[in-house]
């Protein structure tokens, strides 16, 4: 089903159970990964705002919803780093390796997605379409 955002014609590309599925998938695999590790998991958002715990020695897992350019991920990387974790691991629910400018790694990702703008669960278009429960993707003119 075609939807529409604003002025632009969105197509369905991830439904919410292929989601939720992924995530699922994703939880498991860090689980057992850094079972021994005691990781701090961050958000961007709580990295813009200071993080007030000791990182020293430990595993910090930077948590995204998306990464494209990887332009703000790049200019917070030297202030964790300076911080002296023992690792930083990058996980990322969507991931647009053509749209990528900075060189990051990306070590943990949900779904690699062409560079395609897209919309909903939590994405938006100047504001509309956060709250869509699935993920579309624009349609070509």
């Amino acid at each position: 089903m075609i939807i529409t955002v604003k002025d632009k014609q969105f197509a369905p590309y991830l439904s919410e159970a292929a989601i939720h599925a992924r995530i699922a998938e994703m939880g498991k695999t860090l689980t057992a990964e850094l079972k021994d590790s005691n990781p701090l998991f961050i958000s961007i958002f709580k990295t813009l705002l200071g993080i007030d715990k000791d990182i020293k020695d430990r595993v910090v897992v930077i948590v995204e919803d998306i990464v494209d350019t990887g332009n703000t991920l790049a200019a917070f990387m030297p202030t964790l780093e300076a911080l002296q974790p023992k690792k930083i691991l990058l996980v990322s629910l969507l991931f647009k390796p053509k749209a990528l400018q900075r060189p990051l790694k990306v070590d943990y990702t949900g779904f690699e997605i062409p560079n395609d703008f897209i919309v909903g669960y939590g994405l938006d278009y100047d504001g509309y379409g956060r709250n869509l429960k699935d993920i579309y993707k624009i349609q070509a003119s």
